[in-house]
């Protein structure tokens, strides 16, 4: 299963499992879990301190985003 169809109705929505989200109207982080049959255009979030993972729509959630950063060169 994949997040093909969030992806065509919520452009902005990275859908890809393990991307770190915020739900908005409680504020709660997790991180997007893989999905299952019958979501539709819904994503699965688990949020910390859950065990079992939530159905959320994706326009209440705002997609966390790390900076980059570079690694020093590795010495032989």
């Amino acid at each position: 299963m994949s997040y093909d169809l969030v992806r065509q109705t919520h452009p902005g929505a990275p859908a890809v499992v393990g991307a770190r989200v915020r739900h908005t109207p409680t504020g709660r982080l997790g991180r997007v879990a893989p999905a299952v049959p019958g979501l539709g255009a819904l994503l699965r979030v688990r949020f910390e301190g859950e065990v079992l993972p939530c159905r959320v729509d994706p326009d209440s959630l705002v997609f966390e985003t790390a900076a980059l950063v570079t690694l020093p060169e590795r010495r032989p």
